[in-house]
């Protein structure tokens, strides 16, 4: 048996793989990029370097291994001793077709955020308006203030690189669709906006961390907000 557990909605995911995880007396837990098909033989089979188990936990194999005759040469293998072993997969991310079809006869369960998080991420721009106070009060009360604030700071990021011309790797992993969408938002903003945004969510996050916050993570954002449409 095959299970592969992926979606953007990482902490759901996460969680079921950890579920799935706890349910085996022994499992054996491998990451991506840190193993070879030699060892996958040695896990399954009882090899000298490993206990035998019947319940495989990988983690980010799809992130960490990018070569196409690796990857076929990982997927091929599970379909091979499906009928014989328990394997889950795990990814922080979305697979694509091409991906999931690497293994046709795998149970897929895939976590997908809220798409009132999205409407939300979407909304901002340094105009106040009432419909992005509504946004923001759905997104949080869908998907949670911590999970909002995680996208909120990966989203203003992207946002800020593409504004300041910055080449990095989170920007060439995206479609050219949502690069095309960012870059529109980003042109809305000054360059200094969107510094602001990034240093008080960084403020925020350290407040948080070390104890001294004084106000709620909702209440931190509003706040960060606010400063952004007074400007």
């Amino acid at each position: 048996m095959i299970t592969i557990i992926h979606g953007d909605n990482i902490a759901a995911s996460r969680n079921t793989f950890i579920a799935e995880k706890n349910k085996v007396v022994s499992p054996t837990v491998l990451r991506g990029g840190e193993f070879t098909l030699t060892d996958l033989t040695q896990v399954l089979e009882g090899g000298m370097l490993f206990s035998e188990s019947t319940h495989l936990f990988i983690e980010d194999l799809f992130g960490k291994v990018r070569k196409k005759d690796e990857l076929e040469a990982y997927t091929s293998f599970f379909e091979k001793v499906r009928d014989k072993y328990s394997i889950f997969l795990w990814e922080g991310k979305t697979l694509t077709k091409q991906q999931l079809g690497l293994m046709k006869n795998a149970t897929v369960e895939l976590f997908r955020l809220p798409t009132s998080l999205f409407s939300f991420l979407d909304a901002i721009s340094p105009k106040n308006t009432e419909q992005h106070v509504l946004r923001l009060a759905k997104a949080v009360a869908d998907s949670g203030e911590e999970m909002v604030f995680t996208m909120l700071v990966r989203h203003i990021r992207l946002l800020l690189s593409l504004r300041a011309g910055a080449d990095i790797d989170e920007v060439k992993r995206l479609a050219s669709w949502q690069t095309g969408k960012l870059r529109a938002q980003a042109s809305v903003f000054t360059t200094e906006q969107l510094l602001m945004l990034h240093s008080g969510l960084f403020t925020i996050d350290k407040e948080r961390k070390t104890g001294a916050a004084s106000l709620p993570l909702r209440a931190s954002i509003d706040f960060l907000l606010l400063r952004l449409y007074h400007e």
